[in-house]
């Protein structure tokens, strides 16, 4: 076996140091820039899609005046499906429930947290913060009204709402009600 000399150590330590600078510069600089510059990317060439919308609306015969309109109801279509206050969300889904002839027993809500992607980043839309609360509706109802309380949840609130679980038993009293424990996320924009 061969012995390294002193300045083959030296080298291969200045080496080494090299190497881990150049891989902790790489992992905590230039990668989350990278990212951070995907983002924005992203985020222009959506701006720049919504640019060509208006200008193509525009150029339509619409003029500028009738893009802007159509993109302020492009906005006012996201709020209606994301309410920002919580107890309008509830309120919704209680007019919802009388509206298909459910009684509702009550309705449980956990505090809102905000939404994260896969990547554990907050989610945004127009701009603003999307935030999940976790709501449980305990409920009696025939099962046909039921069914079309679930059918009106996704038309009202298509983007705004999913149905997590659902526990269905039959109503001890002998009638022909259901006894139903609902497990809802609901979002909200703020």
């Amino acid at each position: 076996m061969r012995k390294i000399s002193l300045a083959q150590k030296k080298i291969n330590i200045i080496t080494a140091v090299g190497v881990l600078a150049l891989c902790t510069l790489w992992g905590f600089l230039y990668l989350p820039s990278k990212n951070a510059v995907g983002e924005l990317k992203s985020e222009l060439s959506g701006i720049q899609e919504q640019i060509r919308q208006i200008e193509g609306k525009a150029a339509g015969g619409g003029g500028t005046g009738r893009g802007i309109m159509g993109l302020e109801e492009r906005y006012q279509w996201v709020n209606s499906k994301f309410p920002e206050k919580e107890e309008k969300a509830l309120r919704m889904l209680s007019d919802l429930a009388k509206e298909a002839k459910i009684e509702i027993l009550s309705i449980k809500s956990q505090p809102k947290v905000d939404f994260l992607d896969e990547n554990s980043q907050k989610v945004q839309i127009e701009g603003r913060v999307c935030q999940k609360f976790i709501v449980t509706i305990e409920m009696k109802a025939l099962y046909g009204d039921l069914v079309e309380y679930v059918n009106i949840l996704k038309e009202s609130l298509p983007a705004g709402i999913t149905v997590e679980r659902m526990s269905i038993r039959k109503d001890v009293s002998g009638m022909r009600q259901l006894s139903i424990i609902l497990g809802l996320n609901l979002y909200l924009l703020s």
